[in-house]
């Protein structure tokens, strides 16, 4: 019986060592993509790194259509949200230069991602891609972790210049907005401009809106317009109501805010752990309040008061009206990026500690400025109009 046993552990270990080893390329197409599609952005990225096999695989649109797809189904999936320095270079008003940065006992590491880009004003971040504006006033969305993702944004429209008489209405004070329509998965610009002339300001209180489906060759104009009187600055949020875009259904709508909610502090709006959110900050001779209002559900307008902490004063109120609120890993910061406040750097409130933790990690440059974005699966590289990245960004 010994001598029988000894002979099947033997053939076992053969058969264990003779055996073929199953790779990612033994695996049908299909099975690899959805099982890579479950995966969070950062493995994927590390995943591409392996071979030219996987790295294509993951390039490949029908992989990113089903990641972005499954995350935007599951309304509770939210991904770590990512750092990324902003820097003006002190010789130069057109150039700056984006870091990733990774927030370590209090201080910000520099990331494996960097370059420099031909433009200093940045409209909007949505996950992992940034809109840029140049100087001639065209703009640009690129890809910092793959640097040769760059797309030109069309410029004409049907409505965006009228040359019939001496003084041509024009397109002025725009801002930009990214989301995804939710019926077809396709990514969305929308942009709100005044229409008038450069000359007579009267006319600039006109709203218009344009929407672009990424990839086509021009704007369409909607019918659906913001109040005339609301502005940039106003961060989507005013008149006791958060003003927000509906990509799929392509309108303006109001959120009432939290029935609760102190409106003499300053509020902030941002994405705070997947959802919608407000942080509320008022100003004693000590101390910051600050609550952390969350949209628990949207259709009904439920929010809950998810935070409200007090912590030593880190600026003053004057301070706290140019000041920008948005999500880090480990709770909420503000930042200063208006040129005049660059130099008052970023303050980082750390949610997880009791009393909650607060530090202003050192930048080291003048105009840098802190961005949080997602490391989503969004690739440039099969759109019509991908331009040449050497022209805008650089290494």
């Amino acid at each position: 019986m010994e001598i029988e046993t000894k002979k099947m552990k033997r053939q076992c270990c053969s058969n264990h060592n003779t055996a073929k080893l199953v790779g990612t390329e033994d695996l049908p197409n299909t099975i690899l993509v959805q099982i890579l599609s479950k995966l969070p952005s950062k493995s994927l990225f590390c995943f591409g790194c392996v071979s030219k096999a996987l790295s294509s695989t993951i390039d490949d649109q029908s992989l990113i259509t089903l990641h972005n797809r499954l995350l935007a189904d599951n309304e509770a999936a939210f991904e770590v949200p990512q750092l990324m320095s902003i820097a003006h270079k002190a010789r130069s008003d057109v150039i700056c230069t984006m870091q990733t940065r990774k927030c370590v006992r209090s201080s910000l590491k520099r990331g494996k991602y960097a370059l420099n880009v031909s433009s200093q004003d940045l409209w909007f971040v949505f996950r992992n891609l940034f809109g840029f504006q140049l100087p001639t006033e065209h703009c640009f969305i690129v890809n910092p972790l793959r640097r040769k993702e760059v797309v030109r944004l069309p410029t004409s429209s049907n409505t965006q210049e009228l040359t019939e008489s001496s003084n041509p209405k024009v397109l002025v004070d725009c801002f930009y907005g990214m989301g995804v329509d939710k019926d077809t998965y396709k990514l969305k610009i929308v942009r709100v401009g005044s229409f008038g002339s450069h000359t007579d300001i009267t006319l600039h209180k006109l709203k218009i809106v344009h929407v672009l489906e990424l990839g086509e060759a021009s704007w369409r104009e909607i019918s659906s317009v913001p109040p005339d009187d609301f502005s940039y600055d106003e961060m989507g949020v005013g008149r006791s109501c958060v003003l927000s875009f509906d990509f799929t259904k392509e309108e303006f709508s109001w959120t009432p805010m939290p029935p609760s909610l102190d409106l003499t502090n300053k509020i902030h709006l941002l994405t705070f752990r997947g959802a919608l959110t407000l942080s509320a900050t008022s100003s004693s001779v000590h101390t910051n309040h600050i609550e952390i209002w969350v949209l628990k559900d949207y259709e009904r307008n439920v929010w809950t008061l998810d935070y409200a902490v007090d912590v030593d004063v880190f600026c003053d109120s004057h301070i706290l009206e140019i000041a920008t609120c948005d999500e880090w890993e480990h709770g909420i910061y503000f930042y200063y990026h208006r040129f005049y406040a660059a130099n008052l750097g970023s303050t980082f409130l750390d949610l997880r500690s009791t009393p909650v933790g607060c530090f202003s990690p050192p930048l080291g440059r003048t105009f840098t400025y802190i961005v949080s974005y997602t490391g989503r699966l969004l690739s440039l590289k099969n759109y019509d109009n991908l331009v040449d990245a050497n022209e805008l960004v650089s290494d």
